[in-house]
Parts: C-alpha cells; structure tokens; sequence
C-alpha cells in the first residue's frame, strides 16, 4: 500500500493504575493519520474483559475516574482477552511495524501493551511520535503559543484522547514550526529497557523528514562512537539545528 510509512499509528490505553507490574489495561484505542494529521482509518476502540479480582485491585483515581466516566459499568467482570481485532486492524491497513506509535505521553501506554499485549507490541514500529515531547519544547520556547493550544475536555477515554492529541500535534504544526508543506516525526521516546524511558533527538525528528525533508537532509552529520557523552553531545546539536531550522523563529 502506497505512503503507509508516512503514516502515524495513534493509540491510546486507559489502565487501572500507574504501575505496569500490578495494574493492568481496560480500554484501548487505535486511529491512523497521514503525515498531515489526517484520519485514514478509525480502528478499533475496546473495553478489556478483566477478572473482579484486578477491578478490586484499582487504584484510587482511576477508580473515582472511570467511575464519574461511566467506563468503570463497562468493564466486564471477565478472564481477560486479548482484543485480536486491533491486529487484524494493522493487518488489514498493511501497517505492521512501518508506522512510529503516536500519542500524548504514548512511552506510557507501550510500557503496558508490552507486558499484556506482547503480540501487539511486537508489531509496533520502535519510534515514537510523543506529542507531551512537543508540549515541553513548546513550554520552553513557545510559552504564549502554549497557553493558546486546544483545551482539552480529558474524558479520560482511549477514543477520546487520541482525537485530543491529534489536535494537539495539529496546533503545534500550525503555531510553532515553520509553515512548510510537508513532514517526518517530531518528537521519540526511545526505550532504554522494559521500564526505563527517555526523550531522544535521534531518530525523533522524523515529524521533520515528513514535514520538512529538506532541512532533515541538511542535520548534523553524527560521528556515531555510540560513547555516552559524545551520544549526548550531538543529541544537543541536533535538537539546536532543528530549534533554529524548522521552528519558528
């Protein structure tokens, strides 16, 4: 399928609480973009069967949360199953392992998919598009635009969410990047291990080789000694190029 690596793989999860070792997920949902935020499909948006023991086992503000939400009445109190749809969804949009994971604080959601849907996430491109990663450059940088971007209702619900953050990212593309017709990914987490993450420049600006293919080309050139000072070092050149060429200035 033509430009399906251009595309962007949005998914979000709703989980009974922060960690991944003992809480677990209830709800997912998955959209697909173009590069320019556009939806191409819809997928599929699933509330996860769990056992009552791992209801009882919530923790406090996903409880009252879900609660005030009405997701907590739908979870069923089943065995757990794995939602198989969301794979044959990526099979039948041809997108298996091409397109970068994207949502707001996305590393989190993959910590889960990982532990409880590890057929999923080996279907996962390794990049990550994280639109939180923006929001702190934008923070940093762009404090009035910041204060301008989309409100946002937090439902609290996977569906939700994703159309937040995609206007969230389209904002962002509007507001304080440079007004150039096209992108690559903007913003990875990388992971260092199955708990541990970390903002990244490496791949990350990948919103920059789709958006701005020509400044991407012209990036600092890495030595690559893979030495954890010069790694940092040119993260820092790097992260500066794109500050002073594809932002607005």
């Amino acid at each position: 399928m033509p430009g399906t690596t251009n595309r962007l793989l949005w998914i979000d999860c709703e989980m009974t609480g922060l960690d991944h070792e003992r809480q677990t997920l209830v709800e997912i949902a998955v959209i697909l973009t173009d590069e320019d935020l556009n939806v191409v499909a819809e997928g599929p948006n699933i509330v996860i069967n769990q056992p009552e023991k791992v209801l009882n086992n919530m923790e406090g503000w996903p409880r009252r949360t879900f609660t005030k939400n009405g997701l907590l009445n739908r979870i069923p109190p089943l065995l757990h199953y794995f939602p198989v749809q969301i794979l044959d969804f990526l099979r039948r949009e041809s997108v298996n392992k091409t397109c970068p994971l994207a949502g707001n604080s996305v590393h989190f959601d993959r910590r889960f998919i990982m532990k409880y849907m590890p057929l999923l996430e080996k279907q996962l491109n390794y990049r990550i598009v994280d639109v939180s990663t923006i929001e702190e450059l934008a923070a940093r940088w762009y404090p009035n635009e910041l204060k301008r971007a989309p409100f946002k209702k937090g439902t609290h619900r996977a569906l939700d969410d994703i159309r937040e953050s995609i206007e969230e990212l389209r904002y962002y593309r509007s507001s304080i990047f440079q007004h150039v017709s096209t992108i690559k990914e903007v913003t990875l987490r990388r992971p260092l291990s199955k708990s541990k993450w970390v903002t990244s420049t490496g791949n990350k600006f990948q919103l920059a080789a789709r958006w701005y293919p020509n400044e991407f080309k012209k990036a600092p050139l890495k030595k690559r000694t893979h030495r954890a000072l010069d790694d940092i070092r040119e993260s820092i050149e790097e992260l500066r190029y794109y500050r002073s060429s594809i932002f607005q200035r």
